[in-house]
C-alpha cells in the first residue's frame, strides 16, 4: 500500500488556476470599494465534520466496507488525500467517490481487531480543497475493528421497533424538532431501508447520528456500551492566539492539560479553564483550588474561550465560587404530549454557592466567546 491516495486532473489544475485568478480580482474590487474588506468564507479553510467510522472507535464492525467523510463547507469534488501506508492503511478496494459537495465515500475492506490510521490531508498532501480554493485542515483518523465473532447481530424486528421509537424521541420529546423545519417523515423515510438492514448496534447508531445531523444540534447523539455515536459537530475556531496570552501572561503554566494559570503584569489573575467535560472533574477541582486561593481585594480573569461546554453541574461549581447567594441563570420546558400546550410547564436553572467553600469576592471578568470581556462584579 502506498503512502497516500490522492487524486487530482489536470483539468481541475486549469480551472483551479483560473478560479484563483477571479479570485483575486473579485477581492482588487472589493478592495478598491472598500478598504480592508475581506469576506469571511473566503479565509476560513474547510474540516472535516464528521467520518464513519469515526475517530477514536474502539469496536468497528469489520464488515464495514467504506470510509465517509464529510466537511463543513462545499468542495471540490475532482480531488482528495487520504494519507497514509503500511499496515494501519485500510484496504482500498474502489476508487473515492462524491455522493455530494461535502461528503466523500472511499469504498475499503476491513481485517478483524486491528487498529488503523489515516489522515484527511496532511502538511504535504492538500488535495481536499474547498471550492474556495483554500485545503481542509489535516484530520487524523484512527479506529480500531472489533474481534471475529464478538459483534452482535441485529434482526430486522428489532431494528423496526428500535427505529419506532428513535421517532417516537423526535416526534414526542425534541424540543428543537421544529427549530430548523426539517421534514422528518421524509428524513426517516431516506434512512428507513439502511436502519432495518443495519447488521450491528454499532452500524444502527451510525445511520442514526446521520438522520439525526441534519438537526445541527451537538447535544444529540447515541451511545452503544461505551462508545459514544455523535450525530453533528461544529468546526469553531477560537478567537484566541494561545502564543499571546503565554508572552501576556506572566508566569503562564498548565497546570494539566485543561487547566492553566498565570498574572498580567498590571495585577489580574489569570484563570483558563479548556473543558467541562465529566471525565476531566479532577482536573477542573485544581481550578476550583486556585480561586480559593486568591485574595478577596484580587482581580480575577477567567478565560473559557478554549472551552468546548460538556457537563453543566461541572460548570455549576466553579460559577458557585462567585455568589453569595442562590440566583436562577436559565429557565427550560420540555417537550411533552401529554400537556395541552405540547410542553411540560416552565422550570429554573438556580446557581446556588459551592458548600464548602468560601467563595470569590474580589473583582471578576469572564472572556467567553468574543474578544470583549464582560465585568461581572
Amino acid at each position: 500500500m502506498g503512502r497516500a491516495i490522492f487524486g487530482e486532473t489536470r483539468n481541475h489544475e486549469q480551472k483551479w488556476r483560473l478560479h484563483q485568478v477571479l479570485i483575486v480580482c473579485q477581492t482588487l474590487l472589493w478592495l478598491w470599494l472598500f478598504v480592508g474588506f475581506v469576506t469571511v468564507d473566503a479565509q476560513e479553510r474547510p474540516r472535516v465534520v464528521r467520518t464513519s467510522p469515526e475517530n477514536g472507535a474502539m469496536s468497528v464492525d469489520p464488515a464495514t466496507n467504506e470510509l465517509r467523510v464529510t466537511f463543513d463547507q462545499p468542495m471540490v469534488t475532482s480531488g482528495y488525500s487520504f494519507v497514509g501506508g503500511g499496515p494501519t492503511f485500510p484496504e482500498v478496494v474502489g476508487r473515492p467517490q462524491w455522493i455530494s459537495n461535502t461528503t466523500i465515500v472511499l469504498p475499503i475492506r476491513l481485517k478483524p481487531d486491528h487498529a488503523y490510521w489515516l489522515s484527511i490531508n496532511s502538511d504535504r498532501y492538500q488535495n481536499f480543497r474547498g471550492t474556495n480554493g483554500l485545503p481542509a485542515v489535516p484530520y487524523p483518523i484512527s479506529f480500531r475493528t472489533a474481534p471475529s465473532g464478538t459483534v452482535d447481530s441485529l434482526s430486522q424486528e428489532l431494528n423496526r421497533e428500535s427505529l419506532k421509537q428513535l421517532r417516537s424521541a423526535i416526534e414526542d420529546r425534541y424540543s428543537h424538532r421544529d427549530l430548523r423545519g426539517v421534514d422528518w417523515d421524509a428524513r426517516f423515510a431516506e434512512f428507513e431501508s439502511r436502519l432495518i438492514d443495519a447488521k450491528t448496534r454499532a452500524q444502527f447508531a451510525t445511520l442514526a447520528g446521520q438522520l439525526l445531523e441534519i438537526a445541527r444540534d451537538i447535544h444529540i447523539w447515541l451511545k452503544v456500551g461505551d462508545e459514544t455515536f455523535a450525530s453533528f459537530r461544529r468546526s469553531i475556531s477560537p478567537n484566541v492566539d494561545l502564543d499571546l496570552i503565554k508572552k501576556t501572561v506572566s508566569g503562564f503554566r498548565s497546570v494539566n492539560d485543561v487547566v492553566a494559570t498565570g498574572r498580567f503584569q498590571d495585577g489580574p489573575a489569570y484563570l483558563m479553564i479548556g473543558t467541562w467535560r465529566r471525565e476531566r472533574a479532577e482536573d477542573i477541582k485544581v481550578a476550583g483550588a486556585y480561586i480559593d486561593g486568591l485574595a478577596p481585594d484580587d482581580t480575577l480573569i477567567l478565560d473559557v474561550r478554549f472551552n468546548s461546554g460538556g457537563a453543566e453541574q461541572l460548570a455549576r461549581e466553579i460559577a458557585g465560587q462567585f455568589v453569595e447567594h442562590p440566583v436562577v441563570y436559565a429557565q427550560h420546558r420540555f417537550r411533552d404530549p401529554s400537556m395541552p400546550s405540547g410542553f411540560s410547564e416552565i422550570m429554573t436553572r438556580t446557581l446556588n454557592p459551592t458548600p464548602s467553600v468560601p467563595g470569590f469576592r474580589g473583582r471578576n471578568w469572564i472572556w467567553g466567546l468574543s474578544d470583549l470581556c464582560q465585568r461581572l462584579w
